[in-house]
This record gives structure tokens, sequence and C-alpha cells, in this order.
């Protein structure tokens, strides 16, 4: 199989998370995208009208995207414990959950895209209203944290891991966990799994991003016109593979990670 993805996107991160988690990263290959901007990318849209990144292209010839419906494809390919339960409550936790993790992602990226716009042209009431769900969200999951300790590994807590970790990369002056200790205890947990070690949020492209449009778009899961063919040859994302997980591209400057400048070091 073939992955289309960035490191910066966390909608492919809950991709590679889950390819590691399942053990089925050495089955998938990935293809290094560079956003191209306001310019559609024909080829991919060929499979993907919608030209986003997470696509998965599957051995059989057909094509897969959203990262939730890549995520239930995923879970069928392999005999341990489902991300997706198949039945009962925990099911529909599990599918909340990942509802929960989705909806604040969303609600992160509307918010760090506003703050790329002129400062003149920001909508305050916009920015205050993404704020307010991402804190809201964040203190609902605080009720909620005894029972995600409790409770099997699900797409609902790598929907939620995910989007926590993306508040740190993009949000930090959030400061998501202070008075928040139980949610905090259990992100340590998650970020302790060897699964999401293996797959680091790397801002590779922060020297070339000069735009809005690459560092925005390029997070939204636009996709490049341009692609390395190195990277149509390795085994997932060097940053993806546990045992080579020491060779991951070195942490960004915290200007580029925290907030939406693109300035450079």
């Amino acid at each position: 199989m073939i992955l289309h993805w960035s490191p910066r996107s966390p909608y492919v991160r809950k991709v590679a998370i889950a390819l590691n988690e399942l053990g089925l990263s050495d089955r998938v290959r990935t293809v290094r995208t560079l956003v191209g901007g306001t310019k559609p990318h024909e080829a991919l849209m060929k499979l993907n009208p919608l030209g986003k990144i997470p696509t998965l292209e599957l051995d059989e010839g057909g094509v897969l995207y959203d990262s939730a419906v890549i995520l239930d494809y995923l879970d069928t390919l392999h005999a341990g414990p489902r991300l997706f339960p198949v039945t009962g409550p925990e099911r529909w936790t599990a599918l909340r959950r990942h509802a929960l993790g989705q909806g604040m992602l969303d609600s992160a990226l509307a918010l760090l895209g506003e703050g790329f716009r002129p400062e003149e042209r920001r909508s305050a009431p916009h920015q205050a209203l993404w704020t307010g769900k991402l804190r809201a969200s964040v203190a609902s999951l605080e009720t909620e944290a005894d029972a995600l300790n409790s409770s099997g590994f699900t797409v609902g807590h790598l929907a939620i891991g995910v989007a926590l970790a993306y508040l740190d990369f993009r949000f930090a002056a959030l400061a998501w966990r202070d008075g928040n200790p139980k949610l905090a205890a259990w992100h340590a947990t998650f970020n302790a799994r060897p699964s999401v070690l293996a797959t680091p949020v790397v801002d590779d492209l922060c020297a070339r991003a000069r735009s809005f449009e690459v560092v925005f778009n390029l997070e939204r899961d636009s996709f490049s016109s341009k692609r390395n063919p190195d990277h149509d040859r390795v085994n997932p994302n060097r940053s993806w593979s546990k045992k080579n997980a020491r060779h991951s591209t070195r942490a960004p400057h915290p200007a580029c990670r925290r907030t939406p400048s693109v300035r450079c070091s």
C-alpha cells in the first residue's frame, strides 16, 4: 500500500500511529508531499478528488481517504485488539471520543488559519469561539480521564491523544494541562506508547514555509505538486519506524512549532 502523507498533519499522524500500533507499518510505503497552495494537484485528485491527505492507495487498486475511513480499514488487517470495538457501549464510546478528538483538530486548524491572516483582518469573535471549544473539550475530557485510563486503547484514545499533542505543537500558550491533572497524567501514558514515540510531529518544511498557503494548507492536508522519489522507496517514514526512530528529523525551532509565525532560525 502507498500512503500519501505529511509529518506535520495531525490527521496523518493518527494513521501513522495506528500503523505502528497494529503492526502494519511494514505493509505501507509513504510518499512525502509538499503543498501546492492554491493550485490543485490534478494527479492526486484522480485518486482523491478532494486533494487531501492522508490518502491510501490499496494493493488491489482501490483508494481510501479521510483518516477515519483509513483507520477503519486498517483495523480489518490484523488479528489483535480492535481500534473500533465491534458492538455494544464500547463501540459508541470509542466513536464519540473519536468525534471529540477530530472536532478538536478541526477547531485547532481553524484557529491556526485565522492566526495567519493579517492582524487587521482577523476575527476576534471567531478566535474566541474556537478557543472556547478547545477549552470546553479539555474540561470535558478531564472528567473522563479516569475512564480513558481504565479502558482499552481504541480509536477514541488515538484521536484524543493526537489532538492534545497538536495543542502542544501549535498552541502551547493555551496551557491545557493547567487545572486538568488527570487528563495530563493520562496523556503522559499516551505519549509513552511505543507507537506514539515512533511517530513524532516533524516540522520538516519550516525552512520553506514562507507563506500562509504553505503552512496552513499543509496542515489542512493539501497535496503538493512535487514528489520526492526517494520517499517512494523507503520503509514507512523513518520517523514512524520503531527501529529507526532515533534517525528522526531533528526537532523544529520553537517559533515554528508553537506559533503561527513561519520564521526559522
